[in-house]
């Protein structure tokens, strides 16, 4: 347990002074909403009236029986994130920064733990 914390902070400190960003800097985010079967065309339609680019971006698992929709989306934090939703998606929105490695950063992280 306590290595998987240690594991953590080591990680957490590498994102933030490894990947280190200006505080106006965009990150990218991993937009998920959801809706059920009887609530789809009415949250595709209201999508597509609130932003229709944002309709086009949005990657929907309607028709694989997950209503889900899943975009990557550039903003400087989470709540900037959703804003492009509309309210009735925001509700059951989630926004996850996420990031890429290199196999360089990651012999770093494995050298910073010790590995």
């Amino acid at each position: 347990m306590m290595k998987s914390v240690i594991s953590a902070a080591v990680l957490a400190g590498f994102l933030l002074v490894g990947d280190a960003r200006a505080a106006s800097a965009k990150h990218t985010y991993l937009v998920t909403t959801t809706h059920t079967p009887e609530q789809c065309l009415a949250a595709l339609d209201e999508m597509a009236a609130k932003n229709k680019k944002m309709l086009s971006q949005v990657e929907w698992g309607c028709k694989g029986g997950d209503h889900t929709g899943y975009a990557f989306v550039e903003a400087a934090d989470s709540k900037a994130a959703l804003a492009g939703l509309p309210e009735a998606n925001r509700a059951t929105a989630k926004a996850v920064e996420v990031t890429k490695f290199t196999p360089d950063q990651l012999k770093k992280i494995h050298k910073d733990m010790g590995k």
